[in-house]
């Protein structure tokens, strides 16, 4: 898979700060973070992030991005100090991904420094009435004065806007601000899922109790049933997942007939969650991570990468037992994931995540430049 990695993804810490309603990390639509997130805090050191961004086997990449299954840069316990080991590096470039809900605007004045090798994509879905509706737990003139500071101060920012239902609206006039305020460009995009725009989800209060609808109002038999859902919170009930199913027999049409298009080998990115393990991609390191309800994705990962750890141990691709070079060469690069596309032997995240037929829909994005000259 590998044969010369161009590109760096970490996910440096696993805690964030916000609750938005279609995150994984978020325990339904509640707002509560999934229970094991909470028992297993989990985060890269500035010292972890040295040995790996000078470890031989990346010696050609050229740039790196900050974007976690389930954290925020703003979270970390340090997080400047893992910017300065990156600039150490002398990367071509440097991409955060933020909600800017958190840190002071000190913080974000001393990270300018590091543009304009550093870009920040700021996530701002709405204006002061609804930006807080999506990116619970976060306001937006907080979010905004943080930014603010950061692009005063000489930082390159990005403003990215999912546009929906309640927002969508909001999408000029946040573009008008975004160039009035300094932003190098604005990017609008739908939701991971484009039907949701207008699928009516209920959002619930930290009681489980419905509390408004995301998209268009739905249907009462929508709501969950709050002590339904404290049960299975509390893990004295199963969880039922009723969007994005994948049944068996989906499955193996989506392994017969899904060409598969994999970023990760057509960029030659690498990922590294704060789980401290090595993965082609953040997909196959985010469904590794989770430890509560198994879906066929899940059991049929474990069963997938058992001969590694069978020969490696169950540490085998972690940067705490192994170096990663150590790790792709033991791995042979990730080879196996490659070989099996198209074969009842596929990785079930590959084909339900990266294949045409998957019912992950590709992400409809829109860039303007609104001040291309700064």
């Amino acid at each position: 898979m590998y044969t010369k990695i161009k590109e760096l993804h970490l996910e440096i810490t696993n805690q964030c700060n916000s609750r938005c309603p279609q995150c994984s990390r978020t325990f339904g639509t509640t707002l509560e973070e999934q229970p094991w997130l909470t028992k297993n805090p989990n985060e890269l050191s500035a010292d972890e992030i040295r040995k790996i961004v000078f470890d031989p086997a990346l010696q050609h990449i050229e740039s790196c991005y900050i974007n976690g299954n389930y954290g925020d840069i703003v979270m970390h316990n340090d997080p400047m100090s893992v910017i300065e080991v990156l600039a150490e590096r002398k990367l071509h470039s440097i991409r955060i991904h933020t909600n800017g809900g958190a840190q002071s605007t000190t913080f974000w004045k001393e990270l300018a420094k590091y543009s304009p090798k550093l870009m920040v994509y700021f996530a701002i879905d709405g204006l002061e009435d609804t930006h807080h509706l999506y990116r619970r737990n976060t306001r937006y003139d907080v979010v905004m004065k943080n930014a603010r500071a950061f692009i005063d101060a000489g930082g390159k920012a990005v403003w990215q806007f999912i546009k929906f239902e309640h927002n969508k609206h909001q999408l000029e006039e946040a573009k008008n601000r975004s160039q009035e305020y300094g932003f190098r460009w604005f990017e609008h995009t739908m939701p991971y899922n484009k039907k949701e725009l207008s699928f009516g989800i209920s959002v619930k209060d930290k009681n489980f109790e419905h509390s408004y609808w995301l998209g268009n109002k739905g249907n009462e038999k929508d709501i969950d049933n709050p002590q339904t859902l404290q049960d299975q919170y509390n893990g004295t009930k199963p969880i039922v997942k009723r969007m994005h199913e994948v049944t068996p027999v989906q499955f193996i049409n989506l392994v017969n007939d899904s060409p598969i298009k994999c970023r990760p080998k057509d960029d030659q990115v690498l990922y590294i969650g704060s789980t401290k393990r090595v993965w082609p991609c953040c997909f196959l390191g985010g469904r590794w991570s989770r430890t509560n309800d198994m879906d066929i994705e899940q059991s049929s990962l474990n069963n997938y990468f058992k001969e590694y750890v069978e020969k490696f141990g169950e540490h085998f691709n972690s940067i705490e037992h192994y170096s990663i070079s150590d790790i792709l060469n033991n791995l042979n690069n990730f080879k196996k994931i490659e070989q099996d596309w198209n074969t009842p032997s596929a990785c079930g995240v590959c084909t339900t995540i990266c294949s045409s037929s998957s019912y992950w829909k590709t992400k409809e994005k829109k860039k303007e430049y609104v001040n291309e000259s700064k």
